[in-house]
C-alpha cells in the first residue's frame, strides 16, 4: 500500500498520476484509513481479483520498446550496458516520465551551426563586411547560418534524475 500527498489526478488514454517536486510518498503508511483498507483487501476473495491483477501484470510485462520506464530503471539499464560490452555502441531509447527540475541557465542556449544538412556543426563568423560564417568541416563560407539551440535540462521523477541535452532549431 502507498499513501501519496500533493499528486495530480490526470485522465489521458485511462487515469494517471503526475507528480511533482513537492510529491510524497509513503511505503505501507501507518494510519488508521490505511489500515482499514488493508483489512477490507485481506478479507476479500483473491479469485474474484485475480483476473484484473493478471491483466495489469500483462500489461507491464510486455517488452515493449516503448513502455515507460521509472528514471531509476533507465539508468541501471545504461549502467548495465556501458559494462557489458556485447551491447556497446548500439543507440537505446527510453520513455520516462518526468518533469523539468533544472535547466542550466548559461549563455550557451545556442551556438551558430552550419546550414548543410549533413554538418550541422558549429561555424566561425568571419570578420568580413558584409559578416561571413565558415565551417571548418566542411571547409566551406556561407551568408547565412542556423541559429541551433542547444539546452541542458534535469528530468526527475520519483526514482531518481538524469541530465538530458535538447538541440535543434
Amino acid at each position: 500500500m502507498i499513501a501519496v500527498k500533493n499528486i495530480r489526478v490526470t485522465e489521458y488514454g485511462g487515469k494517471s498520476l503526475n507528480q511533482h517536486e513537492d510529491t510524497y510518498l509513503e511505503l505501507r503508511p501507518k494510519h488508521k484509513r490505511a489500515e482499514e483498507l488493508r483489512k477490507w483487501f485481506d478479507s476479500c476473495d483473491r479469485d474474484s481479483l485475480k483476473p484484473i491483477v493478471a491483466g495489469i501484470e500483462k500489461d507491464f510485462s510486455q517488452n515493449r520498446s516503448d513502455k515507460i520506464r521509472l528514471i531509476a530503471e533507465m539508468n541501471n539499464q545504461v549502467a548495465t550496458i556501458d559494462t557489458n560490452s556485447g551491447r556497446g555502441g548500439r543507440d537505446q531509447f527510453y520513455v520516462i516520465n518526468g518533469y523539468v527540475s533544472f535547466i542550466k541557465n548559461d549563455d550557451k542556449a545556442y551556438y551558430l551551426a552550419c546550414p548543410d544538412e549533413n554538418c550541422r556543426r558549429k561555424v566561425a563568423q568571419t570578420p568580413s563586411e558584409p559578416p561571413m560564417f565558415h565551417c571548418d568541416h566542411c571547409n566551406k563560407t556561407y551568408e547565412k547560418c542556423n541559429p541551433t539551440y542547444m539546452l541542458l535540462a534535469k528530468i526527475s521523477d520519483l526514482s531518481d534524475n538524469v541530465f538530458i541535452n535538447f538541440y535543434r532549431e
